[in-house]
């Protein structure tokens, strides 16, 4: 089993393994650990247990330039759920497990190569922009209800 290690809003996803341990640092007061199934691999998803961690590289940064690092919408398109951690999590552990969903990971290439959640697809944010004519074409073929 891989474990994933959240650190800071699933924005910082690394493959690391935790050894056996009481976590007190938990996803929710009730939620411990998230596990979610991809292509028969069994993933779970975890918070940093080392009290003392602190977040280094490009995801220390609080403050990015735009255009890259720009807020976007919580609702980027029909049929696109646009997700928090929580919610997340729980997509991952339904949808993804279930075969029903898929998560797409906006983030420009160069990024996503640092590290991203098993199972998410590249896709460039100008592809989910409602000026793209091509958009909601590609919303379907990618099983989304655009209509």
């Amino acid at each position: 089993m891989k474990t994933i290690a959240c650190l800071a809003f699933l924005a910082c996803v690394q493959a690391v393994g935790i050894a056996a341990q009481a976590q007190d640092v938990r996803i929710t007061t009730f939620k411990r650990e998230s596990v979610y199934t991809l292509n028969g691999l069994t993933f779970t998803v975890t918070r940093n247990q080392n009290m003392n961690a602190t977040l280094q590289g490009e995801f220390a940064r609080t403050s990015r330039a735009c255009p890259l690092d720009c807020i976007q919408p919580m609702r980027i398109a029909d049929g696109v759920a646009t997700l928090g951690e929580l919610e997340l999590l729980d997509f991952l552990e339904d949808r993804v497990t279930g075969g029903t969903g898929l998560l797409l990971d906006t983030r420009v290439p160069a990024e996503f190569a640092t590290g991203s959640i098993p199972g998410g697809v590249n896709v460039s944010v100008a592809t989910l922009d409602p000026e793209n004519r091509f958009r909601d074409d590609i919303l379907r073929a990618w099983g989304s209800c655009t209509d």
